[in-house]
């Protein structure tokens, strides 16, 4: 009995150890509810083992053998429960330091983890920045080189394009994807003149690394030429790496088109100069001949009217005033030639100034050129200027000459009367129907370039070298000819020669044509005072005038022309004057004598004056206006005409 209460007394304490340290295990594995539950399993089986123990000796009850046993099984069970949960307890507190560590070890990796997760992060937002930012540079770098007014591309090392802007196709006529499709697009598009400049550009560009800039020419899917201002630059890697070349292209086809116009105005400013002083020139010139051949043809008039009609000397005097008269015809020639005199056209026939053209015409020629002329017996009569035809003449052959060159060939010149039947237009000019004299200067050169040919009549054009050509020639020719109210066509086959036709139109037989007078000069009684620097036309004239009964008081000084007059100014009837003289011009003397005489008739003459003409003169008081050099009867029927218009006022 005793033995049993023990066991049972003993057994309870075991099992409320056993529930404490399954309490404490609580703590060590955090596993709360199952642990009171495993700790309330075992407070409860204490109780009841209590309730035993106290209604055992209560009721005093006796303990079986049975009894016994049990209590004894459920004290070893208490035993073993307590000592269990005691062992297993550091078990627990290992797993709870190991499960601390870890969780120490997992807390520090996720703080790590948590902190590159965090740099990551950020770099991630760096790296979104960076490539939003590219992206946006790419757009706006993009937008300009696509906006551009430049034709600007990448091509790679391999040859292919990597980028074409769209301006490509205002420039040149092809789309972009035309390039990339065809790398060797823009070789094949190049002007053939100036592919092998651009590649030799492009050769000498990536061997040196250096950068020029580059004109050439393409020509546009439409066929249009175009004028490309080229630059590019080679690219590299940091690295060093080569990653093609970069280019702009700019279309400055207007700006060379402005080039190309400035120098030719340029040229035409140079040759306008030239032609000024040209004219200067002959103005001189014309001023000094004339006043050389004054004397030769007044003196020749004069001896050949002291000879006896029938004296063999007057066909010799004859010769001298023709040769005066063509020296005089050269001085209009180079006067007009210079533009600065305007000529008359008079009824003439073109055979005499053509045949003494080509006299002249042939000394120049080389021997290789055969000169044929073909001169009809009675062209008819056109109104024309003697100077002007001359020139035509002498600027068709001369261009046919040069047409010829060195190898020589055949220079045919036809004068012939014709009809046209059908109206013509050629160059500009309407050629009606009707009679016409019509000059053939034909050529067998190499011919006129169909491409050019419409082109051969405007100022300044030549496919002559520097130097050889003014490009005024064929220019001035129809000029002429339009002013003439005629016509020109040109016929040229390559390797056949050229054939210019010149039409003039003809001037019907009932019109009056103007010959020399002949005769008597007029006389008369009155006095002159004859002045100019030139003694040898003073004295010829005061010859003339003395011989036609005036009587004359000649003067070689302005200034001592001007005494006379002031010392006897009722003296003096008429006066003629130089206009070109040292000191006093002949229009300043003139305005001082008719301050002391007002009305008196005053002629003037002059070897050439580019201001002076006969309604300024007019204007000024001057009655007439004389051109070098004088002829007598021209002379005296001036004189003449002013002294009775004078006695009439």
């Amino acid at each position: 009995m005793n033995k049993a209460y023990f066991i049972l007394f003993i057994s309870i304490p075991f099992q409320f150890l056993a529930a404490f340290l399954a309490l404490r295990l609580i703590w060590v594995t955090k596993k709360t509810v199952a642990w009171i539950f495993i700790a309330a399993a075992i407070v409860l089986m204490s109780l009841r083992r209590c309730f035993t123990l106290y209604e055992w000796h209560v009721r005093g009850m006796e303990l079986l053998s049975v009894d016994v046993s049990q209590e004894l099984i459920a004290m070893a069970t208490s035993v073993s429960m307590a000592v269990g949960v005691a062992l297993i307890a550091p078990l627990f507190s290992e797993i709870k330091r190991a499960r601390d560590i870890l969780q120490d070890k997992v807390e520090e990796g996720t703080a790590e983890l948590k902190k590159s997760n965090q740099t990551l992060q950020l770099e991630l937002v760096k790296r979104q920045v960076a490539e939003e930012s590219l992206q946006k540079s790419e757009v706006m770098f993009r937008t300009i080189a696509d906006f551009t007014h430049d034709w600007e591309y990448w091509l790679g090392p391999d040859g292919k394009y990597y980028y074409n802007s769209p301006s490509c196709e205002r420039i040149t006529g092809y789309q972009p994807e035309d390039f990339f499709s065809d790398p060797a697009l823009l070789e094949k598009i190049t002007h053939v003149d100036d592919r092998q400049k651009v590649a030799g550009h492009f050769q000498e560009e990536l061997e040196s690394g250096e950068l020029h800039p580059l004109d050439f020419r393409i020509l546009t899917k439409d066929g249009e030429e175009r004028w490309i201002a080229h630059v590019c630059q080679l690219v590299y890697s940091p690295t060093g790496r080569y990653l093609g070349r970069r280019a702009s292209n700019r279309d400055v086809t207007q700006q060379k088109q402005a080039e190309e116009e400035k120098a030719k105005l340029e040229s035409h400013l140079r040759q306008t100069q030239k032609i000024e002083a040209l004219g200067t020139l002959a103005g001189g010139i014309a001023h000094d001949l004339n006043n050389i051949l004054s004397p030769i043809v007044m003196y020749t008039e004069i001896a050949m009217r002291a000879l006896p009609g029938d004296s063999p000397t007057r066909s010799y005097l004859d010769l001298v005033l023709k040769s005066s008269k063509r020296a005089s015809d050269l001085v209009d020639q180079i006067l007009s030639f210079s533009r600065q005199t305007e000529r008359q056209r008079i009824l003439m026939q073109l055979g005499p100034i053509v045949k003494e053209s080509l006299k002249l015409l042939r000394a120049s020629f080389p021997a290789t050129i055969d000169l044929r002329q073909n001169i009809g017996a009675d062209p008819d009569w056109v109104l024309a200027d003697p100077t002007e035809v001359y020139q035509v003449v002498m600027n068709l052959c001369n261009n046919a000459a040069q047409a010829l060159g060195n190898k020589g060939g055949l220079l045919e010149v036809v004068l012939d009367n014709v009809e046209l039947t059908e109206r013509l237009s050629a160059f500009g000019i309407e050629i009606k129907p009707g009679p016409y004299v019509r000059l053939v200067v034909h050529d067998t050169g190499p011919g006129i370039p169909p491409a050019i040919i419409e082109r051969i009549f405007e100022p300044y054009f030549t496919t002559k070298e520097k130097g050889q050509g003014t490009g005024l020639g064929l220019a001035v020719v129809h000029g002429i000819v339009k002013l003439c109210a005629g016509g020109i066509t040109v016929v040229s086959e390559p390797g056949r020669g050229t054939t210019f036709e010149v039409f003039f139109p003809v001037m019907r037989t009932e019109e009056l044509i103007e010959t020399e007078a002949v005769g008597d000069l007029p006389r008369g009684r009155e006095s002159i005072l004859v002045v100019d620097d030139e003694e040898d036309i003073v004295v010829a004239a005061k010859i003339l005038l003395e011989q036609l009964g005036y009587r004359v008081t000649s003067l070689t000084a302005s200034r001592e022309a001007l005494e006379a007059f002031r010392a006897q100014p009722d003296g003096f009837d008429l006066v003629l004057a130089d206009q070109t003289m040292p000191h006093l011009s002949g229009l300043e003397l003139a305005e001082e004598l008719l301050k002391m005489k007002p009305g008196l008739p005053i002629i003037i003459w002059t070897g050439y004056s580019e201001t002076l003409t006969p309604e300024n003169a007019r204007t000024l008081g001057i009655r007439e206006l004389l051109a070098k050099p004088l002829v007598p009867r021209q002379l005296a029927e001036s004189v003449r005409r002013e002294l009775d218009a004078g006695r009439g006022e």
